[in-house]
């Protein structure tokens, strides 16, 4: 995928590693996008960097301005069927169309490696990258409220959002409203009762938006 600018969508490789710990870090000393906090650690970050790109658990891209990493996106792959989605971008390519084109180039991934659905949380206050997944048919899914602790002490809430790829082949894990108002899940496993703001799949660990936190857009 090209874009305006010189600005190509492609596979992270094992060269690109020096330039995502950078700039990892260096949205992370920003101190409002990513779950992590600055300093983070660069050697532990670039050992993980290594064991992503030599996986095949995930889907890791890159965008590429004329030989500059600006922007990444990953997915982590569930095995039933689950893209979770985190991305972030140079503060100086923000809105710019960088986010979008990544955002699309995983969601086309996520679709090609036969996921159902993609999923993703983003702050409440990153109300740009909230309207940018919008605009790409993501909704709204629930709310984690006072979820994450700062290294202040604040207790930050996140929006889980997600893109439905496929449509579903039963009816397990449709949500209902019983006689008393409250919501319930179907399940393999029998009903239980859900908290209709945070919705989730029994058994899946909503992913912290240190590695989900889209800084794109904002």
């Amino acid at each position: 995928m090209t874009l305006p600018g010189e600005v190509v969508v492609r596979p992270a490789a094992a060269g690109d590693v020096e330039r995502l710990v950078e700039l990892y870090a260096t949205v992370a000393d920003e101190g409002r996008w990513l779950g992590a906090e600055g300093p983070v650690d660069r050697a532990e970050l670039r050992q993980r960097w290594g064991r992503r790109l030599s996986s095949d658990d995930g889907v890791h891209l890159v965008a590429d301005a004329s030989g500059v990493v600006v922007g990444q996106v990953s997915l982590e792959l569930a095995p039933y069927g689950v893209a979770s989605l985190g991305m972030l971008v140079e503060g100086g390519w923000r809105r710019r169309g960088v986010g979008t084109a990544l955002v699309q180039a995983a969601v086309d991934a996520a679709r090609n490696r036969g996921c159902h659905k993609v999923s993703l949380q983003v702050w409440p206050h990153n109300q740009a990258a909230g309207a940018l997944y919008r605009k790409l048919g993501f909704e709204d899914e629930g709310l984690l409220r006072h979820h994450y602790r700062r290294r202040n002490g604040e207790l930050w809430g996140a929006v889980i959002m997600g893109l439905v790829l496929a449509g579903p082949a039963s009816a397990a894990g449709q949500e209902v409203e019983d006689d008393r108002g409250h919501h319930r899940q179907h399940d393999r496993g029998g009903d239980r009762d859900v908290d209709p703001d945070v919705l989730l799949p029994e058994g899946d660990v909503a992913r912290e938006p240190a590695e989900t936190q889209p800084a794109g857009e904002q």
